[in-house]
């Protein structure tokens, strides 16, 4: 045989020894809910319930916030966009630059080993000049 769900409650509240000791509370009319405050006016918790908004596609403000926010992304998206156009030629040009310095500084040791041997030449040529 199955025990209905409000008497198992029941029993259970009795064994445990609660205070109220299984009384069930008597109904709360409608005028008493709103005086506690929660009525179909109020929420659970008692505050005010909010009234539902709009829809957006019916709300002339909410479409034009959404053009406003739209128009503010497409700036951010350009500003972003010249940010990182402007970050791709610097990092063109430094690498164009670094191209350029490591060339010269093969020439440079180029030079200075020409150098190196233009002065064993000349130490060679004083020497069979002296003798």
């Amino acid at each position: 045989m199955s025990t209905p769900v409000s008497q198992l409650v029941y029993d259970q509240s009795q064994e445990e020894g609660s205070p109220d000791r299984g009384a069930e509370s008597p109904p709360v009319s409608p005028q008493a809910q709103k005086k506690r405050g929660k009525g179909p006016e109020n929420s659970d918790d008692g505050s005010p319930r909010k009234r539902a908004k709009p829809a957006a596609e019916d709300d002339p403000a909410s479409e034009k916030t959404i053009r406003k926010l739209e128009a503010q992304l497409r700036r951010k998206n350009a500003k972003c966009n010249a940010e990182k156009e402007a970050a791709k030629q610097e990092r063109e040009k430094r690498e164009e630059l670094e191209r350029e310095l490591e060339e010269l500084l093969e020439e440079v040791e180029k030079k200075q080993d020409e150098i190196g041997e233009l002065k064993e030449i000349i130490q060679e040529l004083r020497a069979a000049a002296g003798q």
